[in-house]
């Protein structure tokens, strides 16, 4: 008896934690692969049938096109993204390409082309020469950028609210008002927001931290994805099943079930039931409350999420291009439409006739040399977009739908192809063939409301009710991903760090 005793004890201390994880975006991928590093049984469960979310990349008529710009920061050595992704032992398999150091973005505007370089120093020299009378507001403004991005980085990474930085004056100014105080001219201040629909800003709400924390990223350094975005995913995917895990794709969560303040077990549309001693939630926070057992919480919470504002969606261009016809350039583009002083604010809240405001680019698929000079096979080009558009046709799925939003989707089409070909002449008579998606269709694929493009949207003038908790009323029940704190890759990743963290209250991962 004593020795059965003493067997049982022991098999319960290896025992290993697992952890149910729903959602195999970013997110979960992220969270999943730092608790699984850490010696937890992982279970990642993704409605689609790949991995991914908006990191996924698809095949059309044999060429691979991304799901979105994949354009970001955070990856030069000793930042945070390179940090986190040594720690996971994925930095080697991911085959990045830094952006152009003389050219990080390349911005078109009615009044001129700016190319923006990567660098501090390099940033401020390039703006000050284009804007001299501006010169010392420009250097004092991106002071106020790295001041700002580093209260809210440091915030984060000591797993806090961000109200240990709310000391900072200048933390909760709109964006806007940020750009305003140091600069005066129009046109500098419209070009210092060509950012701003990364982050779906909006004038007078977008704080000042998210603007500085994207710019900085950027400034500091900006990479690319040269094979391809779907390696992020299958490296974390990696991690999680080297470790002993599982990635069960086509597997829908129907309901969290909970228990005494415990969640038990998730049940899936197809009738499995997974049950875990820790769950993780890693899709839209408006899907958790209405899939969780009835009561499991307060009021007020399922208020806060049900009546948040989300971020505006996007419509998205595929184009293919013919073989040597337009040449790569290693960094995105951004176009802007009509008045330029305008700025990128509010790209999303304009009327049809006025659409697109803006639009952004990259290019994929190097083909190799063409007389000596390395030509494109894509092009993904993302333009804000109200999902209020589509409100018609909300009730249709994909591969479902009416053909009057096949005729609108192609008129869209043709207004935005015609904004790249104002400033890309060379693209008439250089694309083979042309598709593109609706926020129907992201709502749809990434399980989001109003196909949101970064979750919630950011307030600050109402901050503490736009910014959530990786933590929740449940016990062992966490929350992961782009509505909670920040979105973006960079954004998504902390988060994961702060979720893990709180899972994992031993253990601190970046130090």
């Amino acid at each position: 008896m004593y020795e059965s005793i003493i067997c049982s004890d022991q098999l319960e201390a290896d025992r290993r934690q697992t952890i149910v994880v729903v959602g195999g975006g970013l997110g979960g991928l992220f969270t999943g692969a730092l608790l699984a590093k850490n010696g937890r049984v992982v279970t990642v469960l993704e409605k689609n049938s790949a991995l991914g979310g908006g990191l996924h990349t698809f095949r059309r008529g044999g060429v691979e096109y991304a799901t979105g710009m994949h354009v970001f920061g955070g990856f030069s050595e000793g930042n945070i993204m390179d940090r986190i992704c040594r720690y996971l032992g994925i930095d080697k398999s991911l085959h990045l390409v830094a952006t152009d150091a003389d050219c990080m973005d390349e911005v078109f505007t009615p009044y001129g082309r700016y190319r923006i370089p990567q660098g501090r120093e390099n940033y401020v020299g390039y703006l000050s020469t284009l804007f001299p009378h501006e010169a010392e507001g420009i250097r004092q403004y991106v002071d106020a950028l790295y001041r700002l991005a580093s209260a809210e980085m440091s915030s984060f990474l000591d797993n806090a609210s961000s109200s240990g930085a709310l000391g900072e004056d200048q933390f909760l100014w709109p964006a806007d008002a940020l750009i305003d105080y140091y600069v005066a001219d129009p046109r500098l201040r419209s070009l210092l927001s060509y950012l701003a629909p990364l982050y779906s800003g909006i004038k007078g709400e977008t704080p000042a931290f998210e603007h500085a924390m994207v710019n900085t990223l950027h400034i500091d350094g900006s990479s690319m994805f040269a094979s391809g975005s779907q390696r992020m995913a299958d490296a974390l995917a990696g991690v999680i099943r080297d470790a002993g895990g599982e990635i069960v794709t086509g597997c829908e969560v129907e309901r969290v079930v909970v228990a005494e303040r415990r969640a038990v077990a998730v049940e899936t549309v197809e009738g499995r039931r997974f049950e875990a001693d820790q769950f993780v939630w890693a899709v839209d926070p408006r899907q958790l409350v209405e899939k969780a057992s009835g009561g499991t919480f307060p009021q007020s919470f399922c208020n806060r999420v049900k009546e948040a504002t989300y971020s505006y969606s996007a419509f998205k261009l595929y184009l293919k291009l013919g073989h040597g016809m337009i040449s790569y350039t290693k960094h995105p583009m951004y176009f802007f439409n009509g008045d330029d002083e305008r700025g990128a604010w509010n790209a999303a809240d304009v009327s049809i006739g006025d659409w697109p405001r803006c639009a952004m680019a990259v290019m994929g698929g190097e083909q190799g040399a063409v007389n000596g000079e390395q030509t494109a096979e894509t092009m993904t080009v993302v333009a804000p977009m109200s999902y209020d558009w589509f409100g018609r046709w909300s009730d249709s799925v994909v591969g479902h739908r009416p053909e009057d939003y096949y005729l609108f989707k192609k008129k869209l089409e043709q207004k935005l192809f015609a904004l790249l070909r104002r400033y890309m002449p060379e693209l008439e008579g250089s694309v083979e063939s042309v598709f593109s998606s609706t926020p129907l269709t992201i709502r749809d694929y990434n399980g989001i409301h109003r196909g949101s493009m970064y979750g919630f949207h950011k307030d600050c003038n109402h901050i503490m009710y736009t910014k959530m908790s990786v933590n929740t009323k449940v016990g062992n029940l966490f929350m992961t991903g782009q509505s909670v704190n920040l979105h973006g890759m960079c954004g998504v990743a902390i988060t994961s760090v702060m979720a893990a963290e709180a899972i994992m209250p031993e253990k601190k991962l970046l130090e």
